[in-house]
């Protein structure tokens, strides 16, 4: 229903849900001065998310308009608002400790990332790597995905990344590893 994600119903009954859902991807970064926390594309980030949620999105079932036309199409008078952001928090490859944004879960899932020229120090030895395309970016890798990529060189994975942010495994059991341009997260054209 126009910005709503879901609306679900309890069977027969008046009440509902309002389910904002969401898959995104964060990087956590430090710019010298605190911990931000941008997507790949980094004019998305994770306190913008939130407080969209927040100002706008949960809020949409509690205008009174909103509620008239929930009433009238489908009987449901009674709303709980959820909201679901499934996704990923990426991690600088050199940081130890780095806080957690607000709001988000401590047992999310986790990966890293590092800068393109960072790679020889991290993976030098390393030949190949499997690119994960962006519409598998919120699966759970198994072997026989990972398998079905295909392997690419490290230089062809460092050609993409020195222009946009490139999500790649070296191991089906390790979690993935964001490959960003080495101006991230000033300039990307993701």
């Amino acid at each position: 229903l126009g910005e709503l994600d879901f609306l679900l119903r309890e069977g027969g009954s008046t009440r509902g849900i309002h389910l904002e859902l969401a898959v995104k991807f964060y990087l956590a970064h430090f710019d010298g001065q605190s911990w931000q926390f941008p997507g790949p594309d980094p004019r998305d980030n994770w306190q913008r998310k939130l407080d969209r949620l927040r100002t706008h999105q949960l809020r949409l079932t509690r205008d009174s308009p909103v509620r008239e036309q929930l009433i009238e199409r489908f009987p449901i008078e009674e709303i709980a608002v959820r909201q679901l952001i499934y996704g990923r928090l990426f991690l600088p490859m050199a940081s130890e400790v780095v806080p957690l944004p607000e709001g988000m879960s401590a047992s999310g899932l986790r990966g890293h990332w590092i800068y393109s020229s960072e790679w020889e120090r991290w993976f030098g030895i390393q030949k190949t790597v499997r690119i994960i395309p962006k519409a598998l970016w919120p699966v759970v890798m198994t072997e026989t995905i990972f398998d079905q990529l295909g392997a690419v060189s490290t230089g062809a994975l460092l050609h993409q990344a020195a222009s946009r942010c490139v999500l790649c495994m070296i191991d089906p059991t390790e979690p993935p590893i964001f490959v960003v341009p080495d101006a991230w997260p000033q300039t990307s054209s993701e």
